[in-house]
């Protein structure tokens, strides 16, 4: 089969190198006009999780997943200054109007909806706070003083009162970048030398990452010239440059036109697999130039020795392509959906590699035989020493046993998901400093909230149980869950009427008995409002209730603490006959840890299914068990000194570093497979093993080297050029994970293979020659 196929290259390259052109040319189209950097949520969570269950219920009534906190600053000094004020109305005006706001759940101290509530000689005043005009007057600020510190202080006003807040939930179908923009634009107009805004929330962070977009494309941009900087110093040749880069950007248009033509919408932080796959593709590339190339001085022309080389190469390359590709398809046991279309996607991406390498083969074959060329490094001498058989077998070998051993162990300290604002951006980015600012400026508000919900038949939000129940619930949570606000729910509203209703004696802030006397409070409220100022809190036929309580971050031990408080509430609350129970967690808290629990349960399984798939392809391919148990030492060793390494930089599993780090593991296949490989193919050819090996090394070995440093030193420098911490982050573990491979295969492989003389290596025979010529 493999002989068929490289006749049929060397006999019709250029009827390919037309095909491949035409299907290249389609790909780019439907890349182009179909691809979508575009974040759906829905497509982001795992699909049978009971919290994004509750999210699908209840979006539509409450959000809480794109909420947007503005915090408007007078540096100058406090609040209490009609001209800050009016600048703070002015860009709660702004949000409040933007198209895609829910201007029913939106909250801001100038709205009609936000009223403070008091009362003295018989009567009950419940006014707007900052509505229809700002306080002017100084018995007008006075007065707004004293509401404020009274009602408002810590959620709508900050607690050092230098601090207004205003709360904003956006659609799904807001354009996170043009929201930037927005935000932008807002902040040049509005921000003065005594006004400082921040605006921190879902869109603004995809917004932020979106924003960064070009620069990023900028960093890749620069690492292509990289590694064509590194091929050309290797090759001296611009065939050695050019077939490598060609196979790898074709391979890489075609990913992209499968992606266009299925609609899939690519998450911007996940544009690092793409150039995976470049890395991936780019290493069966130069493998293969440089295979012909060893075969050039044996050969009477071009066309013979891409033939001699395909023969050679094509069945270790589709090997490692079916084992990279298989890493890939493990992926869709991740029950989140864009995870899953992702994994068939890059499976399908991987497998185009092999028709990649027989186009390159037809593009060299149409290429004149190349006068001059090296395949050699400068100090390969010295190389062929270091990674000898006596220091692999004695050092390397013992010493990957040993990091393995010392990964596993540090690695379990590895942490799910990530704590206060993003570690997708830099700690000192100005997203991550807004965040910070708003959780220490405000008690009674927080950058994540998780909702619980009531709802059943007829209006259970005037059913006094519904409001002990919610006060008890919130009760138990911030008693034990330290960084937990108080819940924003209507307990505090109905409360604070039944206290004013008795002249203000705190023993009557209480709950009403009656739903009646719920029913009048509520009235007494709402009375000169307008439709939907309880929206944040029931829907219009009141059978639908929701509560709020914040944080200021979301580690896992936070998130995990409000899930177990509240599952221990509904354990130990004596419910009465028919009384509706809270239903928890929606909002940003309860979408987390669905993610944490969909990663805390798929992490192990991943690494074992993507074990086993690699191990039944070496097996298949190789016949050999031996084989199978070397090349996944490498591979493993090499996953767990990453994950380690994630562990000490502090960097959580969370879904987009979980498809990275589970690729991980199959990433340098290829180098372990083709030294393999060669060793075999060598000692079939009459070398005994020592020499074979040696051989190896001169030829495969130094061919892995340069592809591993192709991508290595070009990755390195995303640590400090990168203006996204994430990409920075993966570009060094990645880097990580290909140094292992690469060492792996150059030393371990060949050192494990004398030791354990796997099956389908001629160890047999050279004992036979030896011995017949001995006797």
């Amino acid at each position: 089969m493999v002989s068929y196929i490289s006749n049929f290259v060397i006999r019709f390259p250029r009827i390919i190198l037309a095909i491949a052109f035409l299907v290249t040319s389609g790909a780019a189209y439907f890349g182009v006009t179909g691809v979508s950097l575009k974040v759906v949520l829905e497509d982001m969570l795992p699909a049978n999780h009971s919290n994004v269950e509750l999210y699908k219920e209840f979006r539509s009534q409450f959000g809480g997943v794109n909420n947007v906190l503005v915090e408007v600053e007078n540096i100058a000094g406090d609040i209490y200054n009609s001209d800050f004020l009016e600048t703070y109305r002015e860009v709660s005006d702004e949000f409040y109007f933007h198209d895609n706001n829910i201007r029913p759940l939106f909250e801001a101290a100038n709205l009609r909806k936000t009223r403070s509530v008091a009362g003295g000689e018989g009567q009950i005043l419940v006014s707007p706070l900052m509505w229809p005009e700002v306080p002017r007057s100084e018995s007008d600020m006075e007065h707004f003083k004293q509401i404020v510190r009274g009602q408002f202080l810590g959620s709508l006003v900050s607690l050092d009162e230098h601090s207004m807040l205003i709360s904003a939930e956006l659609s799904e179908e807001v354009d996170s970048r043009e929201f930037v923009a927005f935000i932008d634009n807002l902040k040049s107009e509005f921000s003065t030398k005594d006004v400082k805004i921040s605006v921190v929330g879902r869109p603004v962070l995809l917004g932020t990452v979106k924003k960064y977009l070009p620069q990023m494309l900028l960093v890749f941009a620069a690492s292509v010239l990289a590694i064509a900087a590194v091929l050309l110093f290797y090759f001296r040749s611009w065939v050695g440059v050019a077939v490598p880069m060609l196979v790898a950007f074709a391979v890489t248009i075609w990913g992209f036109g499968v992606i266009g033509l299925v609609g899939y919408n690519l998450d911007p932080l996940l544009l690092l697999l793409p150039f995976f796959v470049f890395a991936t593709v780019l290493s069966h590339s130069v493998q293969f130039v440089s295979r012909v190339f060893d075969e050039i001085e044996n050969s009477a022309t071009m066309r013979d020795a891409v033939k001699e080389g395909l023969e050679r190469l094509l069945f270790p390359s589709t090997a490692a392509v079916i084992t990279d590709a298989a890493g890939f398809t493990v992926l869709a046991l991740v029950t989140i959906p864009s995870i899953q279309s992702l994994a068939f996607i890059c499976t399908f991406w991987l497998l185009t590699l092999t028709p990649g390498i027989i186009v390159a083969a037809a593009f060299m074959a149409v290429l004149r035989k190349p006068t001059k060329f090296r395949t050699t490094l400068p100090g390969q001498a010295a190389l062929a020493k270091i990674f000898g058989l006596k220091t692999s077998r004695y050092v390397f070998l013992p010493a990957f046993v040993a990091a393995l051993i010392a990964g596993i162990f540090i690695s379990q300290g590895l942490k799910i998901g990530d704590a206060e604002g993003s570690p997708i951006l830099w700690k000192d980015s100005q997203y991550n400093k807004d965040v910070k600012k708003i959780n220490s400026s405000f008690d009674r508000v927080g950058t994540d909230v998780m909702q619980a919900y009531f709802s059943g038949d007829g209006e259970i939000m005037l059913d006094p149980r519904v409001y002990h129940q919610i006060e008890a619930f919130d009760r138990y949570i911030y008693e034990r869950v330290l960084p937990a606000t108080r819940a924003q729910s209507l307990v505090p509203i109905v409360k604070n009427i039944n206290m004013v209703l008795w002249e203000g004696g705190p023993s009557y802030q209480t709950i009403p008995d009656t739903e009646e006397e719920i029913g009048f409070n509520i009235y007494m409220f709402r009375s000169g409002g307008e439709p939907g100022d309880f929206a944040a809190y029931t829907n219009p036929e009141w059978s639908i209730g929701k509560l709020s309580i914040y944080t200021g971050e979301h580690s896992a031990d936070t998130v995990n603490a409000l899930m177990a408080a509240g599952q221990e509430f509904l354990n130990t609350y004596q419910f009465s006959d028919g009384e509706p129970r809270v239903r928890f967690a929606g909002g940003q808290i309860g979408i987390i840890k669905a993610s944490n629990d969909e990663i805390e349960h798929k992490e192990n399984v991943l690494l074992i299914a993507i074990i086993i798939v690699i191990a039944v392809n070496l097996l298949w391919l190789y016949r050999s068990p031996a084989v199978a148990v070397v090349i996944i030492l490498v591979l493993t060793t090499s996953h767990f000194i990453t994950m380690s390494v994630m562990t000490l930089m502090d960097v959580g599993m969370n879904l987009n570093t979980l498809p990275l780090a589970a690729l991980g593991l199959g990433r340098g296949v290829d180098y372990s497979i083709y030294m393999a490989d060669r060793i075999r193919d060598e000692m079939r050819h009459g070398h005994e093993f020592a020499k074979a090996t040696g051989r190896a090394f001169n030829t495969s070995g130094i061919a892995v080297i340069v592809t591993a440093l192709t991508m290595i030193l070009p990755l390195l420098p995303w640590y400090f050029l990168s203006p996204i911490r994430f990409q920075a982050e993966m570009g060094v573990l990645l880097a990580i994970i290909l140094m292992f491979n690469m060492v792996g295969a150059l030393t371990v492989v060949p050192a494990a293979i004398g030791l354990l003389k796997p099956r389908g290596f001629p160890f047999s025979t050279q004992k036979k020659i030896v011995r017949a010529m001995v006797g």
